[in-house]
């Protein structure tokens, strides 16, 4: 689990932008807002700005809001110094706060010993409040999946592909990734990308994940853009990386912004 919220924490390590009017802007924000714009802010570079909207959202009692500040202590990043403590600390609220995914942190946490800290006892009274959140979550996902909410539709994919509140399902997860990818929702049709390629690699399995990830992309998912650049720059196919890491680059993406001028510079090279 650390290592999971780990590699998302560090997807979205970049140059620091500073965006002096974020603190006025959301004033009047919800927290959904206030942790979609922090998530926002991560991925364009405003990592202490990202922080700000995440412990405003923590102060309002929300949970994701109180993990994704907690990321920021475990990390170092967002203007703040790494501090195990303060990112317990934080976990533990945004657990109270009905977030799994906090819970399930603390759970692996205490029972591996990681920062030293080992308790068998908590840990699997964590791991346990985190399975009973994720029954939850699996009800209210497919409930919101229902309404139209698209978002709430990949979350419950993803709820059955890792087997969180339930036993793991990909035929499921297919269905509600396909669901939201369906509806116009890219990171869906990456979601799904993702799941097609951790199966049976097979050259259908792998063209089909690649047309995923381009709607994905042209939808405005920036996780699929990047990752279509990568493939394609790893393929030496230089003119499409460079297309995909323009896209991502009008998603506000400054590493691939650069990588795109990178690119751009090689090609006009003699």
């Amino acid at each position: 689990m650390f290592t999971f919220l780990l590699k998302l924490a560090t997807v979205f390590l970049l140059a620091l932008v500073a965006v002096p009017s974020l603190a006025v802007e959301s004033e009047h924000l919800g927290t959904e807002e206030l942790v979609r714009d922090g998530l926002g802010a991560l991925s364009s570079g405003n990592k202490s700005g990202a922080q700000r909207l995440f412990e405003r959202a923590c102060s309002m009692k929300d949970g994701e809001g109180c993990r994704h500040l907690a990321i920021g202590y475990l990390v170092g990043d967002g203007g703040v110094s790494r501090d195990f403590a303060v990112s317990m600390r934080f976990f533990s609220r945004a657990c109270i706060y009905g977030d799994a995914e906090a819970c399930a942190f603390l759970g692996s946490s205490y029972l591996n010993g990681y920062g030293s800290v080992r308790n068998a006892r908590l840990g699997e009274e964590y791991n346990r409040r985190a399975e009973l959140l994720f029954q939850e979550d699996r009800i209210r996902f497919a409930r919101e999946c229902l309404t139209g909410e698209l978002k709430k539709c990949d979350d419950l994919g993803m709820l059955y592909e890792r087997g969180k509140g339930g036993n793991a399902d990909r035929s499921m997860a297919a269905r509600f990734y396909g669901k939201a990818c369906d509806a116009g929702y890219g990171h869906g049709c990456f979601s799904l990308s993702q799941l097609l390629e951790s199966g049976e690699k097979t050259g259908k399995s792998q063209e089909q994940a690649a047309v995923l990830m381009g709607r994905g992309c042209e939808l405005g998912d920036l996780s699929s853009c990047v990752l279509l650049a990568i493939d394609f720059k790893m393929a030496q196919q230089y003119e499409k990386a460079s297309l995909y890491y323009g896209k991502a680059c009008a998603l506000d993406h400054l590493p691939a912004c650069r990588e795109q001028k990178r690119l751009e510079e090689r090609r006009m090279s003699p």
